[in-house]
């Protein structure tokens, strides 16, 4: 059996993606299991999605805790999240970026496939749909699945040019390993991945020699003590000679994380998660929306 683990952010297709590998393993005569692990994130929170493949009927369900191939959607998440948290000995790691995966946090040694899945989507669809390209490319490694199974479970999924589209997309994260690319090997780290604030629980509420329930509310969850601008894709940048400081983007700012300051806009990028509204409602087209890169 294969486990797979998938990590991205809200609203990226982590989920889609591992569901549609399950498709296409059912399309090679394979058995597969894909379920998803979330709560009330909102668009750009780090999600997983799991994934199961095998010869035989899959019985185990449960979270993939020590995956085979770890497929990673989002460039920045590795310095949040510990992506590679049991990744097996001989595992694998492919990771949407077209700068060296070395100069990121990581939780242990191993090779990481860099796949410049944002600029395929980018030439194929106009949007940063990246998922298509990086099955294409896992798939060219691993050879789990064949091509031609996960385009057929994208165009049974999105039939039509949407269909077609993500089948050219997969075919190039395809090609872009075969044409040679080579994994990069990443070391450990001696910061450890993770800069999301995690809380401390005090088991004061819960009865005695028992742990609290998962949904305990133990702290205050104020916005200033828990900074979320780890969620970002993509971050919004101010040109100051075309910003007049009318205010528009402060007023319709989410996250209050837009401020006039002296006739400028300013933006807190601590607690920014990059919806873009900002950049949608200014008038004068002083915000532009740039594509996180570590």
């Amino acid at each position: 059996m294969k486990e797979i683990r998938l990590h991205g952010r809200g609203g990226q297709g982590a989920v889609l993606a591992a569901e549609l590998m399950v498709v296409a393993a059912f399309e090679d005569g394979k058995y597969g299991q894909a379920f998803p692990a979330f709560g009330g994130e909102r668009r750009g929170a780090p999600v997983q999605a799991f994934v199961r493949l095998d010869a035989r009927p899959v019985r185990v369900r449960y979270r993939v805790n020590q995956p085979d191939h770890v497929i990673i959607l989002d460039r920045m998440l590795p310095n949040t999240v510990d992506v590679l948290s049991g990744l097996k000995p001989d595992g694998l790691a492919f990771m949407d970026s077209e700068k060296s995966p070395a100069t990121l946090l990581w939780s242990v040694d191993a090779p990481v496939y860099a796949v410049p899945a944002t600029r395929i989507a980018l030439e194929v669809f106009g949007q940063p749909f990246v998922n298509p390209a990086m099955l294409g490319a896992w798939a060219a490694v691993t050879r789990e699945v064949s091509l031609e199974a996960i385009q057929r479970a994208y165009q049974h999924r999105f039939p039509g040019s949407l269909g077609e589209k993500n089948s050219r997309a997969a075919q190039k994260g395809y090609d872009f390993i075969r044409a040679g690319a080579t994994p990069v090997q990443v070391k450990k780290s001696e910061q450890t991945p993770g800069g999301v604030i995690k809380w401390n629980r005090e088991e004061v509420a819960g009865v005695p020699g028992q742990p609290l329930h998962f949904a305990s509310v133990v702290a205050a969850r104020t916005s200033l003590a828990y900074p979320t601008g780890s969620w970002r894709y993509s971050r919004p940048v101010v040109d100051p000679a075309a910003c007049n400081g009318c205010g528009v983007c402060e007023t319709f700012c989410p996250d209050s994380s837009l401020m006039i300051v002296d006739k400028q806009a300013i933006v807190d990028y601590g607690f920014c998660k990059g919806c873009g509204i900002c950049a949608e409602e200014c008038a004068r087209n002083a915000i532009q929306m740039v594509i996180e890169e570590a």
